[in-house]
């Protein structure tokens, strides 16, 4: 399958699991050239994949279909990505347990709160942040000292583990 991945470096390990599978990463978008971003650029440029460091538009994604892509997977992207209509799979990587935590950059509210778990949803995605349907999710729970990053290390883990299992 061919696929169009919008991210940063914190889910580049998504890359490798689809690499593993045998399917086709045929565009990558991300954010500007910077250290958030070194991991996806080195594995664009290792597979020979074009990149993109600007906003997706729906002419772009329209050419990606017609181009024979035929997922678009997003996992900590900030940007909306326009779906058309014929594009078999759209799925995102959401880091709470939707529809808890919805919204951009929810673990900092986790933490702050006190929660007991966090955890990973993987849905589809549609013209409406965090609001397709569930595919995939799995708790995760947080320590009574949970910080930023060590909450971030157990998505960071636990994420390719379930794009595995979707697979």
């Amino acid at each position: 399958m061919k696929i169009a991945y919008f991210g940063y470096n914190a889910f580049s390990s998504c890359l490798d699991v689809f690499e593993r599978h045998n399917h086709e990463i045929a565009f990558i978008f991300t954010g500007e050239n910077s250290p958030h971003t070194d991991q996806i650029i080195a594995f664009a440029e290792r597979i020979s994949c074009q990149i993109s460091f600007d906003k997706p538009n729906q002419a772009q994604m329209e050419a990606l279909v017609r181009d024979g892509v035929e997922c678009f997977f997003a996992a900590e992207y900030p940007w909306r990505i326009p779906i058309p209509k014929p594009l078999p799979f759209a799925i995102n990587v959401h880091p709470t347990l939707l529809p808890y935590g919805n919204g951009p950059t929810p673990l900092p509210s986790l933490i702050l709160k006190d929660s007991q778990y966090s955890g990973v949803t993987l849905h589809k995605m549609t013209s409406q942040f965090d609001g397709g349907d569930i595919l995939l999710q799995e708790a995760i729970p947080m320590d009574a000292n949970e910080c930023f990053d060590s909450l971030s290390t157990k998505l960071t883990v636990k994420t390719p583990v379930l794009l595995k299992e979707i697979l």
